[in-house]
């Protein structure tokens, strides 16, 4: 049988401040501090999945099937999770733990755009019987890579520390999750196999935004957020892949047609 492809790799972090990217131990404190710059941070993509291989000819030998294709591996998600996200704000990115007090932003602009999920690929060709055998089964498609998160805020994206006597005024935000990729369509089946099953499609990601912070599990105090415009863009999941066609028989009936795959969910 041919060998599963490579599941691609997973998009990188970003954490991106008009001061500060990331802000992230206990110690770590920013005080009587300030920024007027505007803020662009873009996550990257998943990397895509490998082929899968295709099986082996069987037409050597006598009435033998030939061998089963490699399902294809799956799409790389782009940068989902808490720690692994596009984080952005006027002031700090990313603060972990950490202490901001008596700081403030109050121009500019905050744009983060998540990045897209990787791209699946097809599974590998059954390889060709003989005689009264069928064709071997060809792989499966694969999925999909789910979109990546975004956190954006006017002072800070992504917070668990502490915020105190600080503002934000006269910022807009603007973020937009990543798209989910199509997965991939499964292969026609032949000489009486069966088609293979398409893969789904990635999820959309999540974008989280704020006018002082995007998303916070930390301690927020006497702080304001004042004349703040925020804006965001829908994202599509990607699209399930087909099942293939089922082959017509040899001495025998025909083979089934592969299942279609679930497209995947929308994001914000």
């Amino acid at each position: 049988a041919g060998g599963a492809g490579g599941a691609g790799g997973s998009g990188g972090a970003v954490s991106v401040g008009g001061l500060v990217g990331r802000n992230n131990t206990v110690v770590a404190i920013i005080t009587n501090s300030y920024a007027t710059s505007s803020v662009t941070a873009t996550g990257g993509d998943g990397g895509a999945g490998g082929a899968g291989g295709n099986g082996g000819d069987g037409s050597a030998g006598t009435n033998h099937i030939g061998g089963a294709g490699g399902v294809g591996g799956a799409g790389g998600s782009a940068a989902v999770t808490l720690a692994a996200s596009v984080q952005a704000g006027g002031l700090v990115g990313q603060n972990v733990l950490g202490t901001i007090s008596n700081s403030y932003t109050n121009t500019g602009a905050v744009s983060a755009v998540g990045g897209a999920g990787g791209v699946s690929t097809q599974g590998g060709i059954g390889g060709t019987g003989t005689g009264s055998a069928i064709n071997g089964l060809s792989g499966a498609g694969s999925a999909g890579g789910t979109g990546g998160a975004v956190y954006s805020g006017g002072l800070v994206g992504y917070n668990t520390g502490t915020i105190s006597e600080s503002t934000v005024s006269g910022i807009s935000l603007q973020s937009a999750a990543g798209f989910g990729a199509d997965g991939s369509n499964g292969r026609n089946g032949s000489r009486g196999t069966a088609g293979s099953a398409g893969g789904a499609g990635g999820a959309a990601g999540v974008s989280y935004r704020g006018g002082l912070v995007a998303y916070t599990t930390g301690l927020i105090n006497d702080t304001s957020a004042t004349n703040i415009s925020m804006s965001g863009q829908d994202k599509v999941g990607g699209d399930g892949g087909s099942g293939g066609t089922g082959g017509d028989g040899v001495n025998t009936a025909g083979g089934a047609g592969g299942a279609g795959a679930a497209g995947g969910l929308g994001g914000d």
